[in-house]
């Protein structure tokens, strides 16, 4: 009797691997297309901003306008532009540019403005290549004052994810262009800015050395000093040290000198230049110091002259006691504020040294008390 081989039984679907294979490939797809939908949105909260949402679009999404608050202070944004890559939308890889315009920002806690960028604009966080920005506005809190600054910049990111920038700056008495590189490796952050200064409304960085610097910057005939510096800073962004060149201008003797940071705000600061004697050659100065605290000053006013120092134990400020030494001898006296000149050294009795006092720069005067 011939043998028929029964008929199988069809397997039920959610029997099948295939089904669940290709059910997870599905759902695995899905999931990763909401979620590259949602990626730029997601890299934008990083920061404090609320507003309209991403508008996609090919090859860029928009968004704007933007505001946000945080314990940094407050900033706006008109118009974010994102360009869009398959790859950078999938998370394979970073946005080719992101540019931002009209941006307003109000600092009202510099320290926590920093340490938020610094945190937030890591690679793993704000996956960028190109970051261009237009027409920004920055106020800095400056005591009872407001430092208002004009920026355009443009920044990219090295292999390294490091970010490159530059750009142009303007305000609080300075215009100038500038470099950065910012990173999160043991390699230096650094800032350098060349451009122009302001004698009558000097930045933060001349005037915390104190009275003597600013006097020699005032007293001298140009109204924008021309400025080179180097701004290094810390592995979290904060100052550590500045070299600056000042009044680098033909038929002008430059400033030179290096201003460190100190943990607390305070800096100290290194400085020379050297001055006319009214006929009797160049003469040179060196200035050195903490702000708010000593101040030492050092003239060698040629070869015919003994080497002067000038010391202020307790501070450049009126009334503070100061001490001249020179030729063996020691003067003390008194800081005022002067007329003619930025300052007054004002010496008890009669000069005791073996040689005339020389010239001095042209911030100082030095001469007997009379009264």
């Amino acid at each position: 009797m011939p043998h028929f081989p029964s008929p199988q039984k069809t397997r039920p679907l959610l029997r099948r691997p295939g089904f669940w294979i290709l059910l997870f490939a599905l759902l695995a797809c899905g999931f990763l297309l909401v979620g590259s939908l949602l990626r730029p949105w997601r890299m934008l909260q990083t920061f404090p901003l609320e507003g309209a949402g991403w508008q996609p679009g090919v090859p860029a999404w928009e968004a704007g306008p933007l505001a946000g608050r945080s314990r940094f202070g407050a900033v706006t944004v008109e118009s974010l532009g994102l360009v869009v890559t398959p790859p950078a939308l999938l998370g394979l890889g970073a946005f080719p540019e992101l540019t931002v315009q009209n941006v307003a920002v109000d600092l009202e806690n510099p320290t926590a403005g920093r340490e938020l960028a610094r945190e937030r604009l890591h690679p793993d966080r704000f996956p960028v290549r190109q970051i261009r920005l237009t027409e920004v506005a920055v106020a800095v809190p400056r005591g009872d004052n407001t430092t208002r600054l004009r920026v355009d910049a443009e920044a990219r990111r090295n292999p390294a994810g490091n970010l490159e920038a530059t750009g142009r700056l303007e305000g609080g008495g300075v215009r100038g262009s500038f470099f950065a590189r910012l990173g999160w490796d043991a390699l230096e952050d650094v800032v350098s800015f060349r451009g122009h200064v302001r004698r009558d409304r000097l930045p933060a960085l001349f005037t915390g050395p104190g009275p003597p610097l600013q006097s020699a910057l005032q007293a001298r005939p140009e109204e924008a000093l021309p400025v080179e510096a180097t701004l290094y800073l810390d592995p979290e962004w904060r100052f550590a040290e500045a070299v600056l060149l000042l009044g680098n201008a033909p038929g002008f003797p430059p400033l030179a000198g290096v201003v460190e940071g100190r943990a607390g705000g305070s800096l100290s600061y290194r400085m020379g230049w050297t001055y006319e004697r009214s006929g009797e050659g160049a003469g040179r100065a060196f200035l050195r110091g903490s702000s708010g605290g000593p101040v030492s000053l050092r003239i060698d006013a040629g070869p015919d002259q003994p080497v002067w120092h000038l010391d202020a134990p307790h501070g450049w400020r009126e009334g503070a006691p100061v001490r001249l030494s020179g030729d063996e001898a020691l003067w003390e006296g008194v800081l005022r504020e002067g007329d003619r000149a930025g300052w007054l050294f004002l010496g008890w009795g009669p000069p005791p040294f073996t040689v005339p006092v020389p010239v001095w720069p042209p911030f100082l005067e030095v001469r007997p008390r009379t009264s």
